[in-house]
């Protein structure tokens, strides 16, 4: 149920930054539309940015969850918070881009921003969800630290979880690279 959640806050994310994206290109204000000036253009990079994030770390999640990963819980746990946090700070952000208009029903920004809070509280708190992943990194320390005893080889874990998640990333994307050429 948390993958779903966060498959409905990034669409919803997605569907403020399109709305959002048209909207700023749309409105004039001092004989400029808003989406010239350079705060709006780096506002809608952020946005963009965060979708993408978003996506990444949910397609994550329901991979090591399809292959029945023995971490999977805390992953899914991990994209429960981050995206439901991460999406509604896009839609706030959005709704932001709208100014006041952004409160009308005739967008439906303020409803996304209303649904993206809601789910930071469903099917368990983002507050639980770090209490689960906390729970699994202090299970994983704890094994590790009565396997070795050493307080460098705790610090070597970390680091080594740090730099797989990067090295993993980085390996998509030069994969996906690599298949474009071809």
């Amino acid at each position: 149920m948390y993958l779903l959640i966060c498959f409905y806050c990034c669409c919803s994310a997605q569907r403020c930054l399109e709305d959002g994206l048209k909207y700023a290109s749309e409105r004039r204000q001092f004989d400029q539309r808003i989406i010239d000036f350079q705060h709006t253009q780096f506002k809608i990079a952020d946005l963009a940015t965060k979708v993408h994030t978003s996506r990444l770390t949910l397609r994550n999640a329901a991979q090591l969850l399809d292959e029945e990963d023995s971490d999977r819980t805390m992953y899914c746990a991990m994209a429960k918070q981050y995206v439901t946090d991460t999406c509604f700070n896009v839609c706030n952000d959005a709704l932001q881009l709208f100014g006041g208009y952004g409160y009308f029903k005739e967008y439906e920004v303020e409803r996304f921003v209303r649904d993206c809070r809601v789910h930071q509280i469903l099917e368990g708190t983002n507050e639980i969800m770090r209490v689960v992943v906390w729970r699994k990194i202090l299970e994983g320390l704890e094994k590790n630290v009565k396997c070795k005893g050493s307080f460098f080889f705790v610090l070597d874990f970390i680091a080594s979880s740090t730099l797989c998640c990067i090295a993993f990333f980085c390996a998509k994307f030069v994969l996906k690279f690599i298949s474009s050429i071809e």
